[in-house]
C-alpha cells in the first residue's frame, strides 16, 4: 500500500513482497517481537545496526514489569493453564489494572515478563511450566506450585480397555483432527453408558 501509494510501483505485487521480506528478514516470536533484518541485508542498503535500532520505536522498551508483581504473575499462569500467550497476557493485565495501581503496565511489558517467566507445554497436560529458578526467586516450592494448578485436569483417567478402539477409531476417521477426533470419540464411548465418567481432558 505504502509502495504503491505514490503511483511509482503499480505493478507490484503482494507474492513479490512476501518473497522479498522472507529474504531480508526473519520476525522475533519471543519479547520484543519485532522484525530482526539480516545484518548483510543492513549492509547492502548502507546502514548500521544502531542505525537500525533508532528507527524502531521507543515505546515498547520504556515499561517496566514491576517486581511485587511477579509472584501474582506466576500464581496467574499456574492457575490458568487453558490461557496461552495472548489470552494469559490480556486477562494478566486486565487484572492488575482493575485496582487502578498499574495504569501504566502495557501489554509488552507483561508478555516479555511472562517470556521470561515460564514457557507453555503443548503436550498433555497442557499448562504453563514456570522456571524451576522462578519459583525459588518468589519462595515458592514446586509442590506448592502443584497445589495452585487446577486438580480436575489430573482426576480422569482414560480406561485401558478403550484403547484399542481409540486407536481403531483414529485409523478410521483420518479427516478428524484434534478437537473433532476428542469429541467425537468420546460421545461414541459415552453412548453405551458404560462410561459416563470419561472426561475431554482424558
Amino acid at each position: 500500500e505504502t509502495a504503491q501509494a505514490n503511483g511509482s510501483h503499480p505493478d507490484l505485487t503482494k507474492a513479490a513482497v512476501q518473497r522479498k521480506i522472507a529474504d531480508v528478514a526473519e520476525y522475533r516470536l519471543k519479547a520484543p517481537q519485532r522484525w530482526e533484518v539480516k545484518v548483510e541485508v543492513l549492509a547492502s542498503v548502507g546502514m548500521t545496526a544502531e542505525e537500525a535500532d533508532a528507527i524502531r520505536p521507543k515505546d515498547e522498551e520504556r515499561s517496566e514489569f514491576p517486581d511485587e508483581l511477579l509472584r501474582p504473575l506466576v500464581e496467574f499462569l499456574l492457575a490458568n493453564p487453558k490461557l496461552q500467550s495472548k489470552g494469559a497476557r490480556e486477562s494478566f493485565l486486565e487484572t492488575a489494572q482493575a485496582n487502578g495501581s498499574r495504569p501504566d503496565l502495557t501489554k509488552a511489558a507483561v508478555q516479555r515478563k511472562i517470556a521470561d517467566v515460564a514457557e507453555y507445554r503443548l503436550k498433555a497436560p497442557q499448562r504453563w511450566e514456570v522456571k524451576v529458578e522462578v519459583l525459588a526467586s518468589v519462595g515458592m516450592t514446586a509442590e506448592e506450585a502443584d497445589a495452585i494448578r487446577p486438580k480436575d485436569e489430573e482426576r480422569s483417567e482414560f480406561p485401558d480397555e478403550l484403547l484399542r478402539p481409540l486407536v481403531e477409531f483414529l485409523l478410521a476417521n483420518p479427516k478428524l483432527q484434534s478437537k473433532g477426533a476428542r469429541e467425537s470419540f468420546l460421545e461414541t464411548a459415552q453412548a453405551n453408558g458404560s462410561h459416563p465418567d470419561l472426561t475431554k481432558a482424558a
